[in-house]
């Protein structure tokens, strides 16, 4: 009896021992694969900010000198805008997988909103400069960020 007792001690704490160990496997891996995810969000992230970067130059280009026609200066503050919203989505879903993400990640996700913030308020402005006059379109050149 005592024999029986001792062998249903040490077969249960093995069992919590796999068990523990199981889980713990299980969670290392869903850890693995959130940081994954995380990763992936990120480099759309940031292949969205070099498409925007890419738009952005371009409109630059088009100096006051050439005098462009105005609608040739509005469709880049669109595909800037287009951008911006696309990188906006992408970020509300990062800063939501916050917790999963490695302390790497999670500073990357922390900086990425001040800067897409003033890239936005930036694109407004100039938006809004464009839709007062035509004439300013002239005059529109987004900063690189």
């Amino acid at each position: 009896m005592v024999l029986t007792n001792k062998l249903l001690i040490v077969s249960s704490a093995l069992i919590v021992f796999l068990l523990v160990a199981l889980a713990s496997t299980a969670f290392a891996e869903t850890a693995i694969q959130s940081r994954a995810q995380v990763a992936e969000q990120l480099a759309d992230f940031k292949r969205t900010a070099f498409e925007m970067r890419r738009e952005a130059a371009t409109l630059k280009s088009f100096t006051p000198h050439k005098r462009l026609h105005w609608q040739s200066h509005t469709y880049r503050p669109d595909a800037l805008k287009n951008h911006v919203n696309e990188m906006g989505k992408t970020l509300a879903e990062l800063e939501a997988m916050k917790p999963l993400a490695s302390e790497n990640q999670g500073m990357a996700i922390e900086h990425a909103r001040p800067h897409l913030v003033s890239v936005a308020e930036k694109l407004t402005q100039a938006i809004e400069l464009v839709n007062e006059n035509r004439s300013n379109v002239h005059w529109v050149n987004m900063p690189r960020q």
